[in-house]
Formats: structure tokens, sequence, C-alpha cells
């Protein structure tokens, strides 16, 4: 940045300069000054004049109590300026006489050789140009610091949308899993609703070669098949027995355990078996009717195909 010399420059008192080496300013107006002191030459070369002056009063114990308490305090916190005074004061025990600290300066230089002069000469420029970088340096750090704040307060954002967004996925995964909740209770009870009993009229003699016309599907959750079986000739019978066998032709059933009551109407007769008694192939129920004598007659062969879901 290139520091300006404009004639027209804000004018910045002595006091306030002295004020500002020793840390008596507010942070706001120090930051101020500092930004002038950086880019207006004058008002830096002003800046350094003054600071070698309190440099010169400090090690010839000419600061007042305060003063030289803020000046240990504050300005000599910094390894650079401790090194400065320490050069002025051995440099103050070199002059004879009390004089100015520019006049101390020449008059020192004058009096020694040529090759010490050009050396305390070289000396003083470095010393005066590190006084420079340590401004130059606190306006950096200055500004480095508000970068690393303000990347502070965007991480601190970013951190802030991040949780409103976990907070987000959180309630909606809430949501899914009220949702699924109701979703299985409302499948249970339909489940509990479907029909435990199913029921099926059968022919007698339709054989399971047509194609299985008399195919029972059993849904899941079923627990009883009510085999209707319609009858040719009505009335005739007090009773039924049946003898039930499977796709193999293995008996199921025998007609000694089953009794069968005829329907209401006399048309047909009912017969309940379990589920369980099932697989999936071909069955064949043959129907027997018990006459008023205690005789059994044959009174048809009924086929079916069970298929389980």
């Amino acid at each position: 940045m290139v520091r300006s010399k404009d004639s027209s420059r804000e004018k910045v008192d002595d006091k306030k300069v002295i004020q500002y080496l020793l840390g008596q300013l507010p942070e706001e107006e120090r930051s101020r000054l500092e930004e002038m002191f950086f880019s207006d030459d004058e008002l830096f070369e002003q800046l350094l004049a003054i600071e070698d002056d309190l440099i010169d009063d400090y090690v010839r114990n000419e600061l007042s109590r305060k003063q030289r308490k803020q000046f240990e305090l504050y300005f000599l916190s910094s390894p650079q300026r401790r090194e400065r005074v320490e050069f002025a004061r051995a440099l103050l025990q070199t002059i004879p006489r009390p004089v100015s600290p520019r006049q101390s300066l020449l008059g020192s230089l004058r009096a020694q050789s040529p090759a010490l002069r050009f050396s305390l000469a070289t000396l003083i420029v470095l010393v005066i140009g590190g006084g420079s970088l340590l401004v130059i340096d606190a306006l950096r750090l200055r500004s480095r610091i508000a970068r690393i704040e303000a990347e502070r307060i965007e991480l601190q954002r970013q951190i802030s949308q991040q949780s409103a967004h976990n907070t987000d996925l959180n309630a909606q995964l809430q949501r899914e899993r009220y949702l699924r909740q109701m979703l299985e209770q409302e499948i249970a009870r339909l489940q509990q609703l479907q029909p435990t009993i199913i029921s099926f009229a059968l022919l007698p003699g339709m054989t399971r070669d047509i194609d299985d016309p008399n195919r029972i599907t059993i849904p899941p959750g079923a627990q009883q098949l009510r085999l209707r079986l319609l009858l040719e000739r009505i009335g005739q019978y007090n009773g039924f027995r049946a003898e039930l066998r499977g796709p193999e032709g293995e008996q199921i059933m025998s007609p000694n355990l089953s009794r069968i009551r005829p329907g209401d109407s006399g048309k047909a007769a009912v017969l309940s078996l379990p589920i369980s008694l099932f697989n999936n192939g071909s069955y064949k129920l043959t129907l027997k009717g018990i006459t008023s004598s205690g005789d059994l007659d044959a009174v048809g062969d009924y086929y079916f195909t069970i298929a389980k879901q």
C-alpha cells in the first residue's frame, strides 16, 4: 500500500501520538490512527520522531511517574522496542553533555572514527526501519485477526445451518417412523378382518380332469374350510359320513370318524374341516348317507384342489 503525501491530510496532535504509543487510547481511535500512519508518510515520520523523543525522555528519566509506568507496561512489551531503548541508553552514556536527542546523536557520531560513525548510522537506520516494520506488522496482524474473525462467524453460521438441517431430518425420521407404525397397525387390523372360515360348494361327479373347476384358494389367516356338498337326492338320509383322500390317494379322514349333518333344506351336506389338514394339491371326498336302518349308501364323489396363498 502506498502512503499519501496530501497536504490536506488530517493533523494529529503530538499528545495524541504519545497516548497512542503508551497504549492510552480506546481501541477504535487507536485503529483509526494506525490507518492514518500507514497511509500518510508525513504522519508516519511524525510518529517515528515522537517515538524517538519518548525513548530519549525515558532513558533520561524525564517522563512523569505515570508516563514512565505506562511506558514500561505497554511500550516495553515489544522485544524490538526494548532493544531500541537499550540502544538509546547505551548511546546516552557516550554523550558528555546534555543536549537534545538529535544533537546528542550527531555529536556522538562526529566524535567517533569514520568507521564507527558509519556503523552507528547504519544501526540507527535499522532501528528506525524496525519501528516502521512494527507498525506495518501490527496493521497486517489486525487485518489477519479481522479475517479470522469473519471466517469464525461464517463457520458458526454453517454449523447453525447444519444443526437446523439435522433437526429437520430428525423430525422427518420421527414422522416416517410414526407412519410406518400406523401402517403396521392397519395391516394387522385388516388381517384380523379377513375371514377365518372359507366356504365352498361342490357338485358330485366333477373329476379333477376338467382343469381344476373346483379350485379352492386359501388366503392367509384362514382356519377352517366349510364344504357344502350338493346332493342329487333330497331328504333320504338321516346323516352322512365322508372319506377324504389326498393328492397321492392317501386316506386323510376315515368315514368312521366323520359324521356330517344335512343342510337345513336337505339339499346339501355341510362338512367343516380344519385348514391345517390340507396342503396344496388335489383331493377326493367320498360321501355316504346314513339310512333310517343305519346302513351307509354311496352318495357321490367330490373333487377339489387346494391352493394356499
